[in-house]
This record gives structure tokens, sequence and C-alpha cells, in this order.
């Protein structure tokens, strides 16, 4: 009898195993995480964003934390637009929900290379703990202040390179003070015919 129990329980436990058992990738965000100023501050886009790595991250069986890699394509196709995908990944590391582990650069299809990327909130690749940056931002306005500049940041630094280009520009251009111009006289007549204005 207690044979006949024995793998009855067994039989139940086999059970109750298969009908939990997730059969694809997922993440789990903790309360303290969906209650904090860093995720309730995320523009659209942001979040947009940091699904698209979430599921990058989930196709790789969550193994290349810290090497994720999407590319600019791969984010448009995903529904951000064009010029909201760098003030979003701006965002998120601003906000301590991702890292930027390689930094990659533009420029022509032979030398381009993706950013490399990490989620601060699940395991990295070796399986070390994460890190959760985004607990260090204890206010909303913290992390609105910390967003806004982060989406604004790209704006300001073309300001800044332009101003220093145009500063260069002028550098460059040689100034001489014996330069002389000639007056205008007052008995320069102009006129006008079909062919256009002309001075006499």
């Amino acid at each position: 009898m207690s044979s006949i129990r024995g793998e009855h329980g067994r039989q139940m436990g086999r059970r109750l195993k298969r009908r939990n058992a997730i059969g694809e990738g997922w993440i789990s965000y903790p309360l303290s995480m969906l209650e904090s100023p860093a995720l309730r501050t995320l523009s659209l886009s942001a979040v947009r964003v940091m699904h698209r790595l979430e599921v990058e991250h989930m196709h790789h069986g969550g193994a290349e934390n810290g090497n994720l890699i999407v590319t600019h394509n791969q984010f448009i196709e995903w529904g951000i637009a064009q010029n909201a995908i760098a003030p979003a990944i701006r965002e998120l590391v601003a906000l301590g929900l991702v890292v930027i582990t390689e930094k990659g650069c533009g420029g022509n299809e032979n030398h381009r290379r993706a950013n490399r990327f990490r989620l601060t909130y699940v395991n990295m690749k070796s399986r070390e703990q994460p890190t959760h940056e985004w607990r260090k931002i204890e206010t909303i306005e913290d992390a609105e202040r910390l967003a806004a500049g982060a989406r604004s940041e790209k704006d300001r630094r073309a300001r800044d390179l332009g101003r220093r280009g145009l500063r260069a520009f002028k550098n460059k251009i040689p100034v001489t003070e014996n330069v002389t111009t000639r007056p205008v006289t007052s008995d320069v007549t102009t006129f006008y015919n079909l062919g256009g204005v002309a001075s006499a």
C-alpha cells in the first residue's frame, strides 16, 4: 500500500513540475524596480529599447548579458523612430537600467560596429548577480532631471561642436590690417532694364 502511495506521489509531482515548467525565456522584475523612480520616469522609446534588449537577452538563453548586440536597424524594426533610438539609450544608461559595455561606432559598412549592452537588473554573462544601478536614484525629480539631461545631451554637444567649429573657422581666416574700402560716391547712377540691374 505504501509503495502505491509513493508511486502516486511521484506521478503527481511529475505532473505539477510539467504544469509549472516555463517553455520559453522570461525576465522578472522585482516590486522595488516596478515602483522605482527610474522605471516610472522612462519615456515610451526608452521602454521599447529596454524590451528589445530583453528580447535579445532571452534569445541567447540569458547567457550573453554584457555582450548583447542590437543594431540600429533592429531597433527601427522593433518600432522605434530612428531619431529616438540614441536619446532612449542615453536615458536608460543615465537611469541605471542599462550599461554600454563596449561603445560602437558608425561609419561605412566595413568599419561600423554596434554597441554592446548589459541589463543591470538581470544576471550577467558570467552568472554574477545583477548590479541594480537604478536603485541609486531615489526621487522622481532626480530621475526626471537625469532623463531629460540624457535625452538632450546630443543637442548640447552639437551646439558646443558648432561653436568650436565656428571659432576654428574664424581663426583660420587671415585678418589683414591694411585692407581699404573704396567709398561709394553719390554720382553712381543705377538704372533698370529687362536684363537686370546695372550701374553707370
